[in-house]
């Protein structure tokens, strides 16, 4: 449906400083339904955060002041349930998600690519 891009300047050079393209950055609608959601008035599924978004607005009155209230897990895994659903769209193949220590995949790729 649409994306942000967020950039900065390291001196004269100018970097992309967001994550580009991801359910984070950008709202994703699911084009099948589209024409027939419209026709019929209701909301477009959605792939992306707004479900959070939402939820925090309409159950919890938050608008981004103050202090986040806990988000249950229902909803939290309704929105990972959307992110897999996205990759897999756009890819076309299944997400093979294995458990593991994030802190230290982190590290193995930065020191691949030699920042460590």
């Amino acid at each position: 449906m649409d994306t942000k891009y967020e950039f900065g300047k390291v001196g004269d050079e100018l970097f992309v400083i967001d994550e580009m393209h991801t359910p984070d950055s950008s709202r994703y609608w699911v084009a099948d339904e589209y024409e027939a959601r419209f026709a019929k008035g209701e909301d477009q599924r959605m792939l992306d955060k707004e479900n959070i978004r939402q939820w925090l607005i309409r159950e919890r009155n938050f608008s981004g002041h103050g202090e986040l209230p806990a988000i249950p897990d229902d909803v939290r895994v309704d929105l990972a349930t959307k992110y897999v659903a996205a990759y897999e769209r756009i890819t076309g193949t299944s997400l093979d998600l294995t458990p593991g220590d994030v802190h230290a995949r982190i590290e193995q790729n930065l020191r691949a690519k030699g920042y460590l």
